[in-house]
C-alpha cells in the first residue's frame, strides 16, 4: 500500500529533483526534492527539499497519521484552480461532477446535492470511472451525528487532475 501526502503525492515514488507545491494556511511554496525519501526506524518517511530561495525544508510523513502529512502537490494548485475556473460550463450531470472535482479539492454527496441537485452521485462517479476512465478515490471521514454516534461519510477526489482535465475538455470536442 502506498503512502500519500494530503495532496496525493505518493511518497515512495518521490525522486531527487522532483518539484512539488506545498500549501499551508492558504500560503503556497514551490520546493525541489534534495534527498530521496527513506523510512526511519519508527516507520516515518523523511526527506529534504529546498525552496526557490534556497531554504532547506525537512519533511516527515507518518503512515499511521496521514491526516497530519504535508499538503504536497505535484502540480501548482493555484494555477490549476485558476485555469479550472475558466473551463466550459457543464451540460450534463457527468460533466457537472467532473467539473466539481476539478474546481474543488474534494466533493461529498451533501455538497453535490446542495450545489448541483445531483441525487445519485455514486452513479455519476461510476460513469466517470467506467465510460471515461477517470480515476477517483474515496476518503472515509469519521464524524459524530447529532445523537453522539460515530458515523462515516465519503469524500471523493481525483487521482490525476491533469488527465481528468483532458477528459473534461474532450467531452466538449468529441
Amino acid at each position: 500500500m502506498s503512502t500519500k501526502t494530503k495532496g496525493n503525492v505518493i511518497v515512495e515514488q518521490i525522486k531527487v529533483g522532483d518539484v512539488h507545491f506545498e500549501v499551508d494556511l492558504r500560503t503556497q511554496i514551490k520546493v525541489t526534492v534534495l534527498t530521496k525519501p527513506e523510512q526511519n526506524e519508527t516507520g516515518n518517511w523523511i526527506w529534504n527539499s529546498e525552496t526557490e530561495k534556497g531554504k532547506e525544508v525537512p519533511y516527515l510523513v507518518n503512515p499511521k497519521y496521514l491526516s497530519f502529512s504535508p499538503e504536497l502537490y505535484d502540480y501548482n494548485p493555484k494555477e490549476f484552480r485558476k485555469s479550472a475556473s475558466r473551463i466550459k460550463k457543464p451540460t450534463n450531470q457527468v460533466q457537472e461532477v467532473l467539473h466539481s472535482l476539478l474546481t474543488n479539492d474534494s466533493i461529498t454527496v451533501k455538497q453535490m446535492m446542495n450545489d448541483t441537485g445531483i441525487l445519485n452521485l455514486s452513479a455519476r462517479l461510476s460513469d466517470l470511472k467506467l465510460k471515461h476512465n477517470v480515476s477517483v478515490e474515496i476518503k472515509e471521514v469519521k464524524t459524530e451525528n447529532k445523537h453522539g454516534r460515530e458515523i462515516y461519510y465519503g469524500k471523493w477526489m481525483l487521482k490525476d487532475r491533469l488527465k481528468a482535465r483532458e477528459v473534461y475538455d474532450s467531452m466538449f470536442n468529441g
